[in-house]
């Protein structure tokens, strides 16, 4: 008898357990394939961006260097743009974001440079924001890597 109950409570809690939706904009497909992880999953109304790497091309984290303003720049907005590419994809926008978490080579170089090319994607009401040093990331390119979370609207809102 106790095996009959548990039997329906365990029913009734995977019926109730959210899906998750990999979200995978054109052109992604390879990463997916060769790393074996999505750009984003999808549970419900909530969606979780896995990190954007900005990278700047002929730099190597490894050796050393100075990377300028500019460059920097260059690589923030092509991973705001990138990011927003997979907002999209999963329906949703900019104005969802309601965390982000950076991860930064030299926190103190890149800090306002990063944060003045959030502010041409990211408006009032801004999401938390929680910025992060580190010695090094996956690509020895990359300078910064954004990681994203966005709750979207219910649809019968």
């Amino acid at each position: 008898m106790i095996h009959y109950f548990a039997s329906i409570l365990l029913a009734g809690a995977a019926a109730a357990a959210p899906v998750k939706e990999a979200v995978v904009p054109e052109g992604f497909e390879e990463i997916v394939e060769l790393y074996h992880y999505n750009p984003a999953v999808k549970v419900g109304n909530q969606l979780y961006l896995a990190g954007v790497m900005a990278s700047v091309p002929d730099y190597d984290i490894t050796t050393g260097g100075e990377v300028d303003k500019e460059a920097m720049s260059t690589a923030f907005r092509a991973a705001f743009e990138e990011a927003g590419a997979v907002l999209k994809e999963a329906g949703a926008s900019w104005d969802d974001v309601v965390d982000i978490t950076t991860f930064h080579t030299d926190i103190d170089a890149q800090i306002y440079p990063f944060a003045d090319v959030k502010d041409e994607f990211i408006k009032a009401p801004y999401p938390a924001w929680t910025a992060i040093d580190v010695d090094r990331l996956f690509s020895p390119e990359a300078i910064t890597e954004i990681k994203i979370i966005a709750v979207m609207p219910d649809k019968a809102e």
